[in-house]
C-alpha cells in the first residue's frame, strides 16, 4: 500500500511552522487520490560481488559505494516506480491552471516512491537471511548519476517495471528510483543504518530536502 504522511509532505512541500488553514485536510484528500491512482512496480535482483566489481565485470564509479558495500558478498539491484500517472496528474492539473494542485501532487509523489523503496527493502531483509545495507542511489556521495544506465540495463527496466532514461539520462517516468542493496551472510534480516536517514551517506550538506534532527 502507498502511503505518505502529512509531516512528510510538508517537509517535502518545505512548508515551516504551523501549516496555512485547511492545507492539512488538502494533503490527507489528496494522499488518498495519489493512492487510488498510481501504480507502483520494483524489480529487486542479486548479483555476485568480490568487493569492487559485479561477477559480470560491471564496477561502479566512486569511492563512496565501495565503502558502503564493503565486506559484501553479494549486492541486489534495486529499481521501483510509481508509473506515469504522477508525471500525468501534475500536468493535468497544471494544464487547469492548479499548479498548487499540481505542487502537492507532486510532493506527494516524492514522498510515496521513497516510503514505496523503504518498505520493499523491509519487505527484501524479511524474505532473506543475511545483514543488508540501506540502499544507496546514484547521485548520494560521489556515486554518479550515470551509473543508472547500467543499473537500467541489468535489471531490464525498460521491460521489467517500464522504466527507461531519457537522452538527457533522468529517469522516466519522473518517480522512478534505482539503488544499490550490499548483502552480508551473517545476522537474519537486519537492515543496517547510521542515524537514520540516507542524508548521513550524502556529502551535499546543501541539499534544500537534507533531513532535520527531527527525522
Amino acid at each position: 500500500m502507498l502511503r505518505a504522511t502529512v509531516k512528510q509532505v510538508l517537509r517535502q512541500m518545505r512548508v515551516r511552522g504551523v501549516p496555512p488553514p485547511g492545507l492539512t485536510e488538502d494533503i490527507e484528500t489528496a494522499v488518498r487520490e495519489c493512492a487510488r491512482i498510481f501504480t507502483p512496480r520494483r524489480v529487486i535482483r542479486r548479483f555476485g560481488w568480490n568487493g569492487r566489481e559485479f561477477l559480470n565485470g560491471y564496477a561502479p564509479r566512486g569511492n563512496d559505494i565501495l565503502r558502503h558495500l564493503s565486506a559484501c558478498e553479494s549486492v541486489y539491484l534495486f529499481a521501483a516506480t510509481l508509473g506515469d500517472m504522477p508525471d500525468r496528474e501534475c500536468s493535468r492539473l497544471m494544464e487547469q491552471g492548479s499548479s498548487y494542485k499540481a505542487f502537492m501532487t507532486d510532493s506527494i509523489a516524492a514522498v510515496m516512491i521513497e516510503n514505496y523503496c523503504d518498505d520493499e527493502c523491509a519487505a527484501l531483509a524479511v524474505r532473506e537471511s543475511g545483514t543488508f545495507t540501506a540502499r544507496f542511489s546514484c547521485g548520494y556521495g560521489d556515486l554518479p548519476l550515470g551509473e543508472q544506465k547500467e543499473i537500467c540495463r541489468m535489471l531490464d527496466t525498460p521491460r521489467t517495471i517500464g522504466v527507461h532514461l531519457s537522452e538527457s539520462g533522468l529517469l522516466m517516468p519522473q518517480k522512478s528510483v534505482t539503488a544499490f542493496i550490499g548483502r552480508k551472510n551473517e545476522g537474519n534480516g537486519v537492515i543496517m543504518k547510521t542515524c537514520g536517514n540516507k542524508c548521513s551517506a550524502c556529502d551535499k550538506k546543501d541539499c534544500v530536502y537534507r533531513a532535520g534532527g527531527d527525522e
